[in-house]
């Protein structure tokens, strides 16, 4: 029995030392295995947020929304795009690749494709279609049109089977820009009110989303009214409640409270968009999407982005100096506080770092600067490209139209007609640039020509115009407004209050708020770019930057080493 007895000691003691050293041993392997790495990366865009709303409305934030961020992390007051189109989707991909449009190729929500010689929209792919409907021309599928790889793509690159990307959006150019190519993306559908995604990410509906859609938590907002959330006396714009020049989607109405309400489903699908109830409704997938695919608690980092888009739609209808807009401000506020509190839930604040930022500003109405005594007025497209025409058949000699289209800032050249009438290219290009600067409330037009050729003055406007342009995406002239000028992105007649679009400071300004581990509180007000995020966010998660990546890593943000890297 002793040898027994000896073994079984032994035995004994060893489970006594394991038991003590383990705590130490799995400390070490989780240091090993997650040195300082966050478990989530959450990126939130705010569509159409101004910085100065932030700063105007600071002392009014809830205390874990926007305030958390500002109270936890670094805040840059003055991120500028350096592109001279300040839309949705060059935006969106800027953030995430760390590239302006000409090198991630999306220089517009839409362009002239010189190629197939017609109008593309930023996300269209005919390779794919949305599941469970029959694709439609124009429609978004897919992220093949962006060039670069974003900084989810270089994190699921890095990390293997393990790291993973998400996103979701009441749009879908926003949705799939900032899934990347790697994430799977789900967004809005106004055909259903459903959220979808397509074929290029899965082959049929989770069943976690075909129960989510089967609730059809949308109709809960059907017939609702949008009511100022806090008393009408302590807002700013609670006189700009009526104002003529607004234009309201469908019958949505100029005046609170707005009553959610349209003919047929398809019109209050779209309705909703234009309200406060479409970032709940975001909120709410957002929140079954973490618990469904457990993001952020399956022992890697994983990237979420979430594209809030009411305040884009609401400033586009009211303008941002309105009642609406500063009301659906802090409401998008709650919202965020509402977030941050269920991912520290489900996943800690601590182990999230948080960015938030903006796709483009917002200019405000014509008619309001007017009022103001300010030079400012509104472009419609076919009354000045017919004067276009006009002056060019009268200068060459013709008698057929030669711009045949505007698309994205860009004006469209027959170029077939002008090759058979025996006209040079760039002499025509160049003549409808000059025949543009002679009308009012344009501040410059570009000729392909000397975009090609490289012949633009070194000026900073002319290099925004040469940050957006892509030899084979575009037309022949670009078109930039004079301040304060609304300048719409097609040629049919204008059906909104207020445009953005312009390298303008009110378009170009966005802000920058990155919170996490070991990132300190600050305020930078120096000048930054949003392509500078993703390399930031980069070198944060020690990963290669986006292939196309050319920012710089913001300052503040990212903490010295915490070990010896040879450890």
């Amino acid at each position: 029995m002793r040898p027994f007895f000896t073994l079984h000691r032994a035995h004994a003691t060893l489970l006594a030392l394991t038991l003590l050293i383990s705590p130490w041993i799995g400390a070490c392997q989780k240091k090993i295995q997650e040195p300082n790495r966050p478990r989530l990366v959450l990126l939130i865009v705010v569509d159409q947020l101004r910085t100065d709303f932030i700063q105007r409305w600071e002392h009014r934030l809830r205390p874990r929304g926007l305030r958390y961020l500002l109270r936890e992390g670094v805040f840059f007051t003055d991120a500028r795009y350096l592109q001279a189109n300040t839309a949705t989707g060059p935006g969106h991909a800027t953030l995430v690749t760390g590239a302006g449009p000409s090198t991630h190729g999306i220089i517009g929500n839409r362009w002239f494709d010189r190629r197939s010689r017609r109008v593309r929209y930023v996300v269209e792919d005919p390779r794919y279609q949305v599941l469970g409907q029959e694709r439609i021309e124009g429609e978004g599928t897919s992220p093949r049109n962006l060039l670069s790889t974003t900084i989810s793509d270089e994190l699921v690159m890095a990390r293997p089977g393990r790291s993973r990307a998400f996103s979701a959006s009441m749009k879908d150019r926003s949705a799939i820009l900032l899934a990347g190519h790697l994430g799977k993306a789900y967004w809005y559908s106004t055909l259903s009110g459903d959220f979808v995604t397509s074929t290029y990410y899965e082959a049929q509906y989770p069943k976690w989303l075909r129960d989510w859609n089967r609730e059809r938590r949308v109709d809960s907002y059907r017939g609702k009214k949008w009511r100022l959330m806090r008393d009408r006396e302590t807002y700013e714009f609670a006189d700009r409640d009526d104002r003529p020049f607004e234009i309201p989607l469908l019958d949505l109405g100029r005046t609170m409270p707005h009553l959610v309400t349209a003919d047929n489903d398809q019109q209050f699908y779209s309705v909703l968009r234009a309200t406060p109830f479409a970032d709940r409704l975001l909120l709410d997938f957002v929140r079954d999407l973490i618990d469904a695919e457990e993001i952020g608690r399956r022992g890697a980092t994983d990237f979420l982005a979430v594209g809030f888009s009411a305040s884009d739609f609401v400033g586009h209808a009211f303008g941002p100096s309105s009642l609406e807009a500063e009301d659906n401000f802090l409401r998008t506020d709650h919202v965020l506080h509402e977030l941050f509190q269920f991912i520290d839930k489900r996943i800690g604040l601590d182990r999230t770092v948080i960015a938030l930022s903006a796709d483009h500003g917002i200019t405000e109405a014509p008619e309001y600067l007017t009022e103001l005594g300010f030079n400012a007025g509104r472009h419609v497209p076919s009354e000045f490209m017919a004067r276009l025409n006009r002056s060019l058949k009268r200068r060459f000699g013709v008698t057929r139209d030669l711009v045949i289209d505007f698309v994205s800032r860009d004006l469209v050249l027959d170029e077939g007609l002008i090759e058979r009438l025996d006209l040079d290219l760039a002499a025509v290009e160049r003549a409808t640039a000059e025949e543009a600067m002679k009308m009012p409330g344009f501040e410059l037009a570009v000729a392909r020509a000397d975009l090609l050729a490289g012949t633009v003055p070194s000026t900073d406007l002319y290099m925004r115009v040469m940050n957006g342009f892509r030899p084979e995406r575009g037309g022949n002239v670009t078109l930039v407004p004079a301040q304060g000028w609304f300048l719409a992105s097609d040629p049919s007649p204008s059906i909104l209050t207020a445009m953005h679009g312009s390298p303008w400071v009110y378009d170009s300004q966005v802000p920058i708020l990155i919170a996490g581990k070991r990132i300190k509180r600050d305020v930078v007000n120096g000048r930054v770019a949003p392509r500078d995020l993703a390399m930031t966010l980069a070198s944060y998660l020690e990963i290669r930057p986006p292939s196309g990546s050319d920012g710089t890593v913001l300052p503040g943000v990212v903490p010295l080493p915490s070990r010896n890297p040879l450890d």
